[in-house]
């Protein structure tokens, strides 16, 4: 998987306390992103532009990545919302706020956007099948 440089991490986590949040939460993290986890504790991409994925057409500008603690506290809150479906699990934002999540069933990469008057199935849109796919996509603007 590719070395993705981020600013502003938080305290290192350790697989322990992984697994008590994917207990918390009644989920299983992504191999490949515990991984990334065990090396960044969410953050901010280093580069000054950010860093860009594709949705199939549209480019998303990654703003950051949640840690551990906010991605749990994210989670909780947005399942709240009955809108939101719950097998997708926020783990990031782009630029405009919108959500990017992977399902807990699939273990795709979804964006859904937050900020348009769609339904639910027009505001998700596919962006890699897993994590590990996901991260090395990106690219410098």
């Amino acid at each position: 998987m590719k070395f993705i440089s981020l600013l502003y991490s938080e305290k290192d986590i350790d697989i322990s306390e992984i697994k008590v949040i994917e207990d918390d939460l009644g989920i299983e993290f992504p191999e490949e992103m515990i991984y990334f986890y065990l090396q960044h504790n969410g953050g901010v991409p280093e580069f000054v532009d950010g860093l860009f994925g594709s949705d199939g057409g549209n480019w998303i500008a990654l703003a950051l990545f949640f840690s551990m603690k906010t991605l749990k506290s994210n989670y909780l809150s947005f399942i709240e919302q009955k809108w939101f479906p719950k097998k997708y699990v926020p783990f990031a934002t782009d630029q405009g706020g919108n959500q990017i999540c992977f399902n807990i069933i699939t273990g795709e990469i979804v964006i859904i956007y937050l900020d348009i008057e769609f339904t639910v199935e027009e505001a998700i849109d596919f962006l890699a099948v897993d994590f590990r796919g996901f991260i090395n996509s990106l690219e410098e603007e």
